[in-house]
């Protein structure tokens, strides 16, 4: 079974309707049409993730403007709490502009980068988890196993917000053998079969953004997650949580967003080294 098939088992799922209609896939549906037409997002980020065997914690302030690419963040909490991180293609072309203490430029997908991080800089804000829904719902249907593994669980109230609560229970996750089709990063292959490279790293054994060749054979999660959890919005159908368990169903990573504004009025001194409110 190709792994992108595998996928969908994990996000797809049992169509199940509630009082009002809605079902797991309308939801998902308008999720990602809000999503893709939004220039862009400010919000705060509270991130948990599992870092070797322990859970990391950090807040941040982020400002993202999707077709220009343009990123701000400042840690607020956590381990670098006061950093800040500038990313505007435009200035910097491909580096990072970082401010801690001293102030470099750095790869968003080099090893400092990524330390401590399960997610590139570049997959800040709402469009990774929308298209990795949306693209693995659309496998599912065309596979005919849309009724397998979504369940819409009513109403949760998050952050005095009323939500959608989808859970995806994939009982056939596994790890499987897969044959690296071309010379590729483990970060390029990782978005491609829409899987964790954070957790393809660390069942193989290796860092993040290591170099594939075509014929490798390595191992690779049937899912994203073993077991998800999302809570979106009602009113803005934006996925405001997120929690994801491995492979060995302890908690991976849980993501939740406040202080959401959509399509912020962002102007050029918002992603300007020399905006008076930063510290570069």
């Amino acid at each position: 079974m190709r792994q992108h098939h595998l996928l969908t088992i994990l996000l797809s799922g049992t169509l199940l309707f509630s009082a009002n209609g809605q079902s797991p896939e309308s939801i998902i549906e308008e999720m990602y049409e809000r999503v893709m037409d939004a220039s862009g997002h400010s919000f705060t980020l509270v991130m948990n993730e599992r870092i070797g065997d322990d859970m990391e914690q950090s807040t941040m302030e982020c400002k993202v403007h999707y077709s220009s690419e343009k990123i701000y963040t400042k840690m607020t909490d956590g381990e670098n709490k006061g950093a800040e991180i500038l990313y505007n293609p435009d200035v910097y072309g491909n580096k990072a502009l970082i401010k801690k203490g001293i102030k470099i430029k750095l790869d968003p997908k080099s090893s400092m980068m990524r330390k401590g991080m399960h997610n590139l800089l570049t997959d800040a804000g709402f469009q990774t988890p929308a298209i990795l829904l949306y693209e693995s719902m659309a496998m599912a249907k065309n596979q005919g196993i849309l009724k397998e593994a979504f369940k819409l669980s009513g109403s949760v109230n998050f952050d005095g917000r009323s939500c959608y609560k989808i859970e995806i229970n994939d009982p056939n996750f596994k790890i499987v053998n897969y044959t690296v089709p071309k010379a590729q990063s483990l970060s390029k292959l990782a978005k491609t079969l829409h899987l964790s490279e954070y957790m393809l790293a660390e069942i193989n054994g290796w860092r993040v953004g290591k170099s594939l060749s075509a014929g490798d054979v390595i191992k690779v999660t049937s899912a994203y997650g073993k077991t998800s959890i999302f809570y979106i919005d009602k009113s803005t159908y934006l996925p405001i949580y997120q929690r994801i368990t491995d492979h060995k169903g302890n908690l991976f990573e849980e993501y939740k967003f406040t202080n959401i504004v959509v399509d912020p009025s962002f102007s050029s001194s918002d992603f300007s080294e020399d905006n008076p409110k930063y510290s570069f």
